[in-house]
């Protein structure tokens, strides 16, 4: 049975942190004004709180919109090394001159829930990239274009330091081990291909984990801002590329989403990316997801999962332009 996560720190705790860090921040003489503190958002283990700040004097310009991002009571030390390596990412992001944007850090406050992290809000950003929008630049453009740019800065240089694999083979062979974890025998044709096309190696590189459109906003005017970065990580670009596109069957609804937005990455000149280095990591998150649903009844079932490692496995090992093997049920459900 899942441990029970109790419920977030409240709205007072979340305005003491921000008028602690504030504090800090502020000149000896400046009055803290501190708005209605606000529930912004509440995810598995965590909850953002916003409130506008005002202070007078204010010579470092520090008076506008914040969040804390704050853990739920009863978190565990990987809850809380998720925000601590977004605190770093941010941080180490905000000091680069990009063609995106990232929430200014703050702080990393220290709570007895675990850390709190303090960071500028996203004030503004209202337009959100979608997948299915036909104006403007084409989704697979504008993510291919972020993640490329990202994956070229050397992470090693982050301070506080970014934790992670430190090679893309030791990244993949952490994720294929799902398969030993399981020892499931239905997932032994996976688990074979798998090992037959392990990823090449190289450094790892410092990857969002979540680059969908509705992590990458922007302004009518401004660059985008990209959010959410709670499973930044060091790992593989490849890895990226599949978290984008899911391992579904048309990604961005077109036909040939998946080669369209590895064109558009090496176009704005990240490094070529093999299909088959995608495909691997879809099949370790199929087959991890399968594990998942072998032990509760929701969300979708296990048979779910199987029947989109076979279409996914099918799509991986046959031919441009071949059609689906007979012996390989078809139905794609992704």
């Amino acid at each position: 049975m899942a441990k029970r996560r109790r419920g977030p720190p409240g709205w007072l705790t979340s305005r003491n942190i921000l008028y602690a860090v504030f504090e800090d921040l502020a000149p000896n003489d400046a009055r803290i004004d501190i708005g209605k503190v606000e529930r912004m958002g509440e995810g598995a283990y965590r909850t953002a709180w916003g409130a506008w700040i005002d202070l007078a004097p204010d010579p470092q310009e520090l008076s506008g919109a914040y969040c804390v991002v704050s853990p739920h009571e009863g978190t565990d030390s990987e809850d809380h090394q998720r925000i601590r390596q977004e605190f770093s990412a941010l941080r180490f992001l905000h000091s680069k001159d990009l063609s995106f944007e990232v929430p200014r850090p703050i702080s990393l406050a220290e709570t007895p829930h675990g850390p709190a992290l303090v960071r500028a809000f996203a004030d503004g950003f209202a337009r959100k990239f979608t997948k299915y929008s036909k104006v403007g630049t084409p989704p697979w453009e504008a993510v291919g274009q972020i993640a490329a740019e990202l994956h070229k800065l050397d992470p090693f240089l982050a301070d506080p330091p970014l934790h992670g694999p430190r090679s893309r083979r030791e990244f993949a062979l952490e994720k294929l081990a799902i398969f030993d974890q399981l020892n499931d025998p239905e997932l032994e044709p996976f688990h074979n291909w798998c090992q037959e096309h392990i990823p090449a190696d190289g450094p790892s590189c410092l990857i969002h984990g979540d680059l969908h459109g509705e992590n990458i906003i922007r302004d009518f005017d401004g660059p985008p801002t990209v959010i959410d970065w709670e499973f930044a990580a060091l790992g593989d670009p490849a890895y990226e590329l599949s978290v984008i596109t899911k391992g579904v069957h048309r990604p961005f609804k077109q036909p040939n989403g998946l080669p369209l937005l590895i064109e558009a990455y090496h176009t704005a000149g990240g490094e070529p990316i093999p299909t088959q280095a995608v495909h691997f990591y879809d099949l370790c998150t199929f087959a991890f997801n399968y594990g998942l649903s072998l032990n509760t009844t929701r969300g979708h079932s296990s048979e779910h999962y199987l029947s989109n490692l076979h279409a996914l496995l099918n799509r991986a090992t046959k031919r441009p332009g071949s059609r689906n093997s007979p012996n390989q049920p078809r139905q794609d459900t992704t």
